[in-house]
């Protein structure tokens, strides 16, 4: 059974700042931009339920969000236990680099320039098609009501996100629920924003170890296992196989 992760990857457009548009003319690189988005840094807390309702996993996470679109992801917590693993996006050297302190490694994707783009547009509306929304509060920021269906691939994920305008359409929480194909009811999840400061993020949370070595995700877990005195993982090739063949692709 497959349980939801929601975090970076589900918000990733919504906190984009920047548009670019770029041409070349007489071989002057002419660039367009909007207005930077709004920089704040975000504390997390994410629960993961089992089908029955049973609590299976608590993170507790920092997102930090800049101006031009760059964003970094720090999981502090899992189940109570200290935790650091870091995903920074820098948009300006278009990377996303995942940072693993317990094995000191780094896993460097290359961003595409859709990404970077996604990464950098500021939303015009948090809903789709500028349709009307219920609106609340929380935090003391004005949220949208926004839900959603991915019906792509078995099990199907109905979305519910509460989006701030303020914040890029930065959704302050977002309630995840599987739908079986025989309608029944999977997995679930919810994220919620415990704490949000607006301001430039702290520089330390987007540093980049120089002493980290660079290693594929199959590589790190494998070195992950062997500080912790752990077997080798024989269940975890085909996934491992899968997400190396992402980072390789990306090189």
């Amino acid at each position: 059974m497959k349980l939801l992760i929601i975090f970076v990857s589900t918000i990733s457009i919504a906190i984009a700042a920047f548009f670019l548009v770029t041409q070349t003319r007489l071989g002057v690189k002419v660039v367009h931009a909007e207005p930077a988005l709004t920089e704040f840094t975000a504390t997390i807390r994410t629960q993961q339920y089992s089908s029955a309702s049973q609590l299976m996993l608590t993170d507790v996470i920092a997102v930090a969000v800049k101006g031009d679109g760059s964003r970094a992801e720090k999981r502090i917590i899992r189940n109570g236990n200290p935790l650091e693993v870091r995903t920074v996006i820098d948009t300006a050297a278009a990377k996303k680099t995942v940072i693993d302190v317990l094995t000191e490694s780094k896993t460097t994707y290359r961003l595409t320039d859709k990404e970077v783009i996604a990464y950098r547009h500021k939303p015009s509306s948090c809903t789709p098609g500028n349709q009307q929304a219920e609106t609340s509060t929380l935090l003391g920021y004005a949220v949208v009501k926004v839900v959603t269906n991915e019906t792509a691939g078995q099990p199907s994920v109905r979305k519910v996100q509460w989006r701030a305008p303020a914040l890029n359409c930065f959704p302050l929480k977002t309630e995840a629920q599987e739908v079986m194909a025989d309608g029944s009811l999977g997995s679930s999840s919810i994220e919620e924003v415990t704490n949000l400061s607006l301001g430039t993020p702290e520089r330390s949370i987007f540093e980049i170890p120089a002493n980290y070595q660079e290693r594929s995700p199959s590589s790190v877990m494998e070195r992950a296992r062997e500080l912790k005195g752990q077997a080798r993982c024989e269940d975890c090739k085909a996934g491992n196989r899968k997400l190396d063949e992402v980072y390789q692709a990306s090189r």
